[in-house]
C-alpha cells in the first residue's frame, strides 16, 4: 500500500488523537481500579436517597439501575463515563473527517483549551459532568455530519442538555451555545414553530433544573449521601471531594477563592 507524503501530517494527527484517547481511558481505568476519585467519580454519585440535594437525581438513577442489575456501582459509573467519552471522541473524529483536516482545525483540536487535550494535560479536570453537555451537542453534530434531519435528534439532544443541567447546575452556562446549535441544525429544514418548540423546551427544562439546584444547594450532613455508597461496598474516600463540598455555602466558596 502506497501512502502519499501529503497524507502523513493527517495520519500523525489521528495517531496523536488516539494516543491521547487511550491515555485518558487508561487513567479512567486506574481511577476505577483504585476505588474512584472523590471528584471525578464522587460528583456523579451524589444522590437523593435520604434527602433532596442538587445533582442528586443522576446519582440516584445510577444506584437504582446498579441495584436492579446487581452490578458494582463504581464499575457501572466507569462504563458510563467511558461510553460517553468514547462516543463524543469518535463523533468528533467523524466531523473532522467530514470537514477535512486543515491547519486551523488542527490548531483548535490540539489547543490546550479543547477538552480532550485539557484532560490529557490535567486529568484532575477530566470526566466531570460537562461530558453530558458535550454528548448532547454531539448528537446534533453526528446528525449534521450524516445529513440526518429529524425531530428525534432535537428531542434527544434537548433531553440530554436538560439532564446535564440537572446533573450539574454549572452546565446552564452552555445554554446559549446549545441553543445556537439547535437553530443552526434546524435552519432551512424545520418549520419555525418546531424549532422554537425545542428552543423553549430546552430553556424551560434547564431553567427548572437550575432552580432546583438553587433551592436544594446545600446539606447539613453529607454523611448520609456517603452512607448509601459505603453500604454498596464503595470506599468512603469518594466522600471527601464533591460530596463533602455540598455542606459548604457560598460564603465559604467566596472566602476560599479570595485566599487563592
Amino acid at each position: 500500500m502506497n501512502i502519499s507524503f501529503k497524507n502523513i501530517p493527517s495520519l500523525l494527527f489521528y495517531v496523536l488523537l488516539f494516543i491521547i484517547y487511550f491515555h485518558i481511558v487508561y487513567q479512567l481505568g486506574h481511577d476505577i481500579y483504585s476505588g474512584g476519585s472523590s471528584w471525578r467519580q464522587g460528583d456523579w454519585l451524589i444522590n437523593n436517597e435520604y434527602e433532596y440535594i442538587r445533582r442528586g437525581f443522576f446519582g440516584s438513577f445510577l444506584i437504582y439501575i446498579s441495584d436492579i442489575l446487581s452490578i458494582n456501582l463504581l464499575l457501572f459509573l466507569g462504563f458510563i463515563q467511558w461510553f460517553l467519552f468514547t462516543v463524543v471522541f469518535f463523533i468528533i473524529l467523524l466531523s473532522i473527517h467530514k470537514l477535512g483536516i486543515s491547519l486551523t482545525l488542527a490548531c483548535i483540536i490540539l489547543s490546550p483549551g479543547f477538552f480532550i487535550v485539557f484532560w490529557f494535560n490535567d486529568f484532575g479536570g477530566a470526566f466531570r459532568k460537562e461530558i453530558l453537555f458535550y454528548f448532547s451537542v454531539c448528537i446534533i453534530l453526528f446528525a449534521q455530519a450524516l445529513s440526518i434531519k429529524s425531530k428525534i435528534i432535537l428531542l434527544c439532544s434537548s433531553a440530554f442538555f436538560i439532564l446535564s443541567v440537572l446533573s450539574h447546575e454549572a452546565n446552564i452556562f452552555f445554554l446559549p451555545f446549545f441553543l445556537l446549535s439547535i437553530l443552526t441544525y434546524s435552519s432551512g429544514f424545520f418549520y419555525k414553530k418546531i424549532t422554537y418548540f425545542f428552543v423553549y423546551l430546552t430553556i424551560i427544562g434547564s431553567s427548572i433544573s437550575f432552580l432546583y439546584a438553587i433551592i436544594f444547594y446545600i446539606t447539613d450532613d453529607s454523611s448520609l449521601i456517603c452512607k448509601v455508597l459505603v453500604e454498596r461496598g464503595l470506599s468512603d474516600k469518594l466522600c471527601y471531594g464533591s460530596i463533602l463540598y455540598l455542606t459548604r455555602d457560598i460564603e465559604y466558596a467566596i472566602a476560599l477563592s479570595t485566599r487563592q
